[in-house]
């Protein structure tokens, strides 16, 4: 579809949409790496995303072909750079040509930079002169196929005279046919709407979309704001000038601002955000979240599936669900394919799927290296292949064979009975539960926009031995609603459904047909039936020696077991797991008009809400026997609440008793309360820790020393020392018994920011960015270190001490032994990948806690890791508390609020 009326739907509807900018790399591991990182951010539902083309062309084929592979696989809308420096006539027509013919329809007209080693632009023999030259070529010779997009310079083109020849320039671009502007980036939004003002006075009246650079590194920043001459207000310098050695300071300042900006642009009426990412991820996401932007992504998805941007397959509504976890590769078999089903699947003797394609992009796999690493270095019987399938879905390893991502979302609220089906021999390769009428913007299951309500009939595939195969016929025979399909490598098959096409997945929307976008089907199935048998082969087995006990053991799956799809039509009552004979498990979930839940381990009632903080909670803190509660935030408030009581005048909120404020002069990052109430203390990114005063809300001492923002304090058992983390990558330990503001001991060790501290009587347990959890022996003066090798953001002690909790930003939270070391277990299925999340134990111990990055809480057995979780807010929840004596815990959340809830105690 063309960028331009998307632009304009989006403004139509009122909304403001968003994009990224990619560039190409210059290795074929970078563009490995890229392909993966568009992957992951399409799912954060850009309008489109662009490329951008290299000085003089240089990288100009490989520019069209990631657009074009990201365009047709990963189902982002492209915008391709296209410069016409150093470029013939000849030249940009080829290109333009080759975009075409690979179904792109959108192009961003530039000029271009010179190439690489020239100190200025030279027009070659026939080129073009200026950007409006290429605009006017391309409106020649290809008419409307191309939608247009130009760049705009706020501060003036760095050749130009001055700013009002530069806005002349670029309307002479609008009047040729150009249909937008993105413009170059800025830092002072003042100058995005004065540009705007001065375009719409010379008569240009088309989109102007600001263009936005997170800031990453106090060097790149430098360097790019020098390049282009761009406008750094006072106070930008100033924040960055104490912080500009921190890495992780920089890029959260940078993530502050960009949501500063963002908020600044959407009240001056900008149609959308545009940022240039830099091929990163992490800013950009924690930015949109910010915004409050990816909250609410499931109403942004048309489909359950993410839809090509082919023109050809525009009307396509309906997929066979067997490559839910291999879409690139249905996209390619159906890729000569000169008609989609829409609305509903139709023949089943329609057009033959074709062969997998060789190129590059559906190749691109994991080293035989990590292959090994996740699947396994030398198996040695079936059990250790069912622990592979058992590791997956746990979320311990991301990858099988037919899967090329990690579980699906939805899919995590089924890992339990997943787990038990695949240690019993049930390989499964694809499920989705059963949803009755869940809203059609729920964060879980939605799809469609709003407004409408989804269904889902549950559904199993998996790869069993013929042992578990008899099993499911003798047990489908009892259960009137199943259906199954098995086949085996050799044609052999087993069924007891007629080929009619059945929908899986349905949605009933306002004024609308009832959509039907996911089916099965007989004669699709035994499509998948070969491609799924072949990656035994090819993706596993070939990676031992042929004669190695490992490869005997895949040829045997491959050539003995059946492949087998199983739905359950009765999406109301229906269980599918009974299918499969398992040990009685918990009561079957059903999403949408009833929820099942672990009672014993998670809240039944939100009993009141903490509001009153402008801005993101960083912290909730309960005191020593659950009387009160503190809460810190963005805001640079502190607020002390009696959680049990109704406030004065709204019933079901909190007693809010004192706010504390007027010391901090940035976020409020922590609170920690002394054991005898009387005080507590505070931490900041202004570098300061503050102990107050409870009853007259006085700031009795002040903690000077640190050189960064504090992250993170914590007192003593018994209120002694307190002790402050920092980004400057230490803990010090201040003295409360004297009057003695310098600290009484630096910890130092740390490479990175301290995050998270824990205390136990002669113990100091720190997390830290560096990917090492060290416990401190005071007695004894020694550091234990256990490196977890990603960044950990939140560590917790057992009640009794003797095992630590460790969450990091892989999305795992680990288990370890504090004496030994060992790790116990490890727990998966909550969403972190950008902000510090809270990990705890519960009040007695039995349960793992965390928030989550799509607003639920989950909580995980101790010992055997069952998983579950419910919806507390509608955006990321950070921090927790549980009540140290009573079923209850705290939840704080981004968008300013908290959230009490009691729990049953009873299963």
């Amino acid at each position: 579809m063309k960028i331009s009326e998307k632009i304009q739907q989006s403004m139509d509807k009122g909304d403001v949409f968003y994009s990224f900018e990619f560039f190409p790399p210059k290795t074929p591991a970078g563009v490995e790496n890229l392909y993966t990182r568009m992957d992951r951010m399409a799912s954060l539902e850009p309008l489109f995303c662009d490329m951008t083309w290299g000085a003089g062309g240089s990288q100009a084929n490989l520019t069209i072909d990631i657009s074009a592979n990201a365009q047709r696989l990963s189902g982002l809308e492209m915008l391709m750079h296209m410069t016409c420096a150093n470029m013939a006539e000849e030249d940009v027509k080829k290109a333009l040509d080759k975009a075409k013919e690979a179904g792109i329809q959108n192009i961003l007209a530039l000029r271009g930079d010179p190439v690489r080693g020239a100190t200025s632009f030279n027009e070659c023999d026939r080129g073009f002169s200026h950007a409006v030259d290429l605009v006017r070529f391309i409106r020649k010779h290809y008419g409307d196929h191309f939608s247009i997009g130009v760049a705009g310079y706020p501060e003036g083109h760095s050749e130009c005279v001055d700013k009002q020849t530069d806005i002349k320039y670029l309307k002479e671009k609008v009047d040729a046919g150009a249909q937008y502007v993105i413009t170059q980036l800025f830092y002072d939004v003042n100058v995005y709407k004065q540009f705007v003002a001065d375009c719409r006075a010379a008569g240009i009246t088309c989109p102007i979309i600001p263009g936005i650079m997170p800031i990453q590194t106090y060097g790149g920043f430098v360097r790019m704001t020098s390049f282009c001459n761009t406008y750094v207000p006072a106070e930008i310098t100033e924040a960055l000038e104490p912080i500009k050695d921190n890495d992780e300071a920089v890029k959260d300042y940078g993530v502050k601002l960009g949501i500063e900006m963002s908020r600044q642009l959407m009240a001056a009426d900008a149609p959308g955000l545009h940022f240039y990412t830099l091929n990163l991820e992490r800013s950009v996401r924690r930015i949109l979240e910010g915004l409050g932007f990816l909250a609410n992504k499931s109403s942004r998805r048309e489909l359950p599936w993410r839809p090509s941007t082919l023109a050809k397959r525009a009307r396509e509504s309906v997929r066979p669900i067997y490559w839910s976890n291999r879409p690139k590769s249905y996209l390619q078999r159906t890729a000569s394919w000169d008609e989609f089903p829409n609305g509903r699947w139709g023949n089943s003797e329609s057009p033959a799927f074709g062969d997998l394609s060789q190129s590059h992009y559906m190749n691109k796999t994991i080293s035989p290296q990590e292959r090994k690493a996740m699947w396994g270095e030398a198996l040695v019987n079936k059990d250790d292949v069912h622990e592979v399938f058992v590791k997956y879905v746990r979320g311990e390893i991301k990858h099988l064979p037919w899967c090329d991502q990690p579980l699906h979302l939805e899919t995590q609220t089924i890992m339990e009975k997943l787990t038990a089906a695949n240690k019993a021999g049930f390989l499964t390769i694809n499920s989705q539960p059963r949803v009755n009428a869940a809203p059609s913007d729920d964060p879980m299951f939605g799809w469609g926009g709003p407004g409408g309500r989804v269904y889902q009939k549950a559904y199993v595939e998996c790869f069993v031995s013929p042992e578990n195969m008899k099993k499911i016929i003798d047990n489908a025979s009892a259960m009137k609603y199943i259906q199954y399909h098995a086949v085996d490598r050799r044609g052999n098959s087993y069924s007891n459904a007629g080929k009619a096409a059945i929908a899986v997945t349905w949605g009933v929307f306002p004024n609308k047909e009832i959509l039907q976008p996911t089916i099965v089907d007989s004669n699709s199935f035994m499509a998948w039936k070969d491609e799924a048998f072949s990656l035994w082969l090819s993706m596993w087995a070939s990676l031992y020696d042929d004669e190695s006990k490992a490869a005997e053991l895949i040829h045997e799956i491959h050539d003995s077991y059946f492949l087998v799809s199983i739905v359950d039509n009765d999406f109301v009552n229906g269980n599918i797991w009974d299918i499969f004979d398992l040990p009685k498990l918990a009561a079957p979930e059903c999403i949408g008009t009833t929820v099942v839940i672990m009672g014993y381990a998670l809240p039944r009632d939100c009993e009141r809400v903490l509001r009153g903080h402008q801005g993101p909670v960083n912290a909730v803190r309960f005191n020593a026997k659950g009387t009160y509660v503190m809460t810190c935030g963005v805001d640079k408030a502190i607020r002390l609440w009696n959680p049990h009581r109704d406030g004065v005048d709204v019933r079901g909120e909190a007693l809010l008793i004192k706010t504390y404020q007027g010391r901090h002069g940035y976020d409020v990052q922590d609170v920690t309360i002394g054991h005898d109430n009387a005080k507590f203390a505070s931490c900041g990114r202004d570098k300061m820790v503050f102990l107050w005063d409870v009853p007259s809300g006085e700031v009795v001492r002040k903690f000077e020393g640190h050189s960064y923002g504090v992250n993170c304090v914590q007192f003593n058992a018994n209120a002694s020392v307190l002790l402050s983390g920092s980004y400057d990558k230490t803990i010090r330990l201040w003295d409360m018994r004297s009057r003695n503001n310098t600290p009484i001991q630096i910890l130092d060790e740390f490479k990175d920011s301290v995050t998270s501290i824990a205390v136990s009587d002669h113990e100091i347990v720190a997390g830290c960015v560096d990917g090492i959890v060290r416990t401190f022996d005071l007695r004894i003066g020694k550091v234990y270190r256990e490196h977890i090798e990603e960044p950990v953001i939140s560590v917790a002690l057992s009640p009794d001490g003797r095992c630590i909790l460790a969450g990091s930003l892989d999305g795992s939270i680990r288990l370890i032994e504090k004496d030994s070391g060992t790790e116990l277990k490890s727990y998966r299925g909550h969403n972190v990948q950008s902000y510090k999340i809270d990990c705890l134990f519960s009040w007695d111990g039995a349960f793992v806690t965390s928030g989550s990055e799509d607003g639920r809480v989950f909580t995980w057995d101790l010992v055997d890791g069952r998983m579950d979780s419910f919806q507390a807010h509608g955006k990321a929840v950070r921090t927790l508390a549980c009540h140290p004596e009573d079923p209850m815990i705290i939840t704080g959340c981004v968008d300013g609020s908290a959230k009490v809830w009691s729990i049953s105690t009873t299963p």
